[in-house]
């Protein structure tokens, strides 16, 4: 199945409405070494969760909404093989959201 459909799939199962990024706790990896896969093309957290799913190898994703128009435009979406442990985010780096696979 293609992954695209997979992600189409996914997101129906969840109405297909993206949810608010601040239902998720704002944190940034420390590094990027890891980094395996980077997407500018997926919104919403869920998006970025399903894609990780989808990636062989991905353990860990990072998102950060579009600036102008998080609910409606793509953001960025990084995926993982192995990341360091999240940590808040600096001042100068905020409205970021990442999470580890399986916790």
């Amino acid at each position: 199945m293609p992954k695209r459909f997979l992600l189409i799939l996914s997101m129906a199962a969840g109405l297909g409405l993206p949810h608010s990024a601040s239902a998720y706790d704002e944190c940034t990896f420390q590094s990027n070494t890891g980094r395996i896969a980077n997407s500018y093309e997926l919104i919403g957290v869920e998006a970025c969760i399903a894609l990780c799913t989808e990636t062989d190898g991905c353990t860990a994703w990072m998102y950060s909404p579009n600036t102008f128009n998080p609910d409606g435009a793509p953001g960025q979406c990084q995926l993982y093989a192995e990341a360091s442990d999240p940590a808040a985010p600096s001042a100068s780096v905020s409205n970021m959201f990442c999470g580890q696979m399986g916790g």
